[in-house]
């Protein structure tokens, strides 16, 4: 039976259990989860369930909420897990309905939802719906172990040389008390250039900057900004993780419009990478470093160039009259 999810550790613990059984190798947190439910605007819609075996395990889960990131009121996001010995009896199908039904007072427009190219059940089960691929995520990986910053040497030098410095945010913090609306207004600027198939929204400051905030995630060191005197050009983000040691995630990587075409997202990504590689994880060995480009997005052959190697892509679906955000490994 599909239940709501009632916000109690357990809950958060049968989910993320169920959750990281079938995404292997990017574990979530259950410190990560609550965390992010708390962050979520209280205007925007997000709901989870459950469906529970007899002793209590989470047979499956599902997702649906508003998306912040490019809001409609009318459009909406899904996730959808079911674990690997429960799947091909219905689950699925049931929990997807459950979402339709629940979200029909908002007479949706769309949905949203994501799977992976290596997850051939998830994506004929959303094509199967009617869901159309939008965009096409390149993931990459990198083990810092092996990176050579001499290699980028001249790109770092002439960014150097022509006036721009590269600081981490931790010094610039130090100096700055406007340092993060700074970055907020740099995010607003220059996110509509990311690659996505439908029109980016930016969050409120007051809402973006809870992601700032007493967060174990947040590297400061790792976080890379470059500045043209006292004026926020770029930044590169390595955030870490509270499920394992072993992984850094690279998160926006912007430069804004003047400034591109310089080798500025190179040097930025250089410096975060020697950070990288000063880490001992506890495998001893530095953390790998997990990255997602746009498959057109020049990021993506950056990261390349820098080393990064490609892992199976993550894969946008979108459906008109509905819309799901999920990372469905059904």
């Amino acid at each position: 039976m599909i239940r709501p999810f009632d916000n109690s550790t357990a809950d958060y613990e049968r989910y993320v259990s169920l959750r990281n059984s079938i995404i292997t190798d990017q574990p979530a947190s259950v410190a990560y989860e609550q965390r992010s439910d708390r962050e979520w605007p209280q205007d925007r819609l997000r709901e989870r369930v459950l469906v529970l075996d007899p002793d209590g395990s989470a047979r499956a889960a599902a997702d649906y909420n508003h998306m912040p990131w490019s809001y409609h009121p009318r459009k909406f996001g899904m996730m959808i897990f079911v674990r690997e010995d429960a799947r091909r009896q219905g689950l699925g199908s049931n929990l997807f309905e459950y979402i339709l039904e629940a979200l029909a007072p908002h007479d949706p427009l769309g949905l949203e939802s994501k799977t992976r190219e290596d997850w051939p059940a998830g994506v004929r089960f959303l094509e199967k719906r009617g869901f159309q691929l939008v965009n096409r995520g390149q993931q990459s990986e990198l083990d810092p172990a092996g990176f050579d910053p001499d290699r980028f040497k001249e790109t770092v030098e002439a960014v150097v040389a022509s006036g721009l410095t590269i600081k981490t945010l931790g010094e610039v913090l130090a100096a700055d008390p406007d340092t993060l609306r700074k970055l907020y207004d740099m995010d607003v600027e220059t996110q509509p250039d990311m690659p996505w198939y439908d029109e980016m929204t930016a969050p409120p400051f007051e809402e973006w900057v809870k992601s700032y905030e007493d967060n174990p995630d947040l590297l400061t060191d790792g976080f890379i900004i470059a500045l043209d005197g006292d004026e926020f050009v770029g930044h590169s983000q390595l955030w870490g993780s509270q499920a394992t040691d072993t992984l850094l995630y690279t998160g926006m990587t912007a430069v804004r419009r003047p400034y591109r075409h310089r080798g500025l997202a190179t040097a930025m990504k250089v410096r975060a990478l020697q950070y990288a590689q000063s880490l001992v994880a506890s495998d001893g060995n530095p953390p790998k470093i997990v990255t997602t480009n746009e498959e057109n997005n020049p990021m993506l052959q950056i990261n390349l160039r820098l080393g990064f190697q490609e892992r199976p892509a993550l894969l946008v679906y979108y459906r008109e009259e509905e819309q799901s955000y999920s990372l469905t490994g059904l």
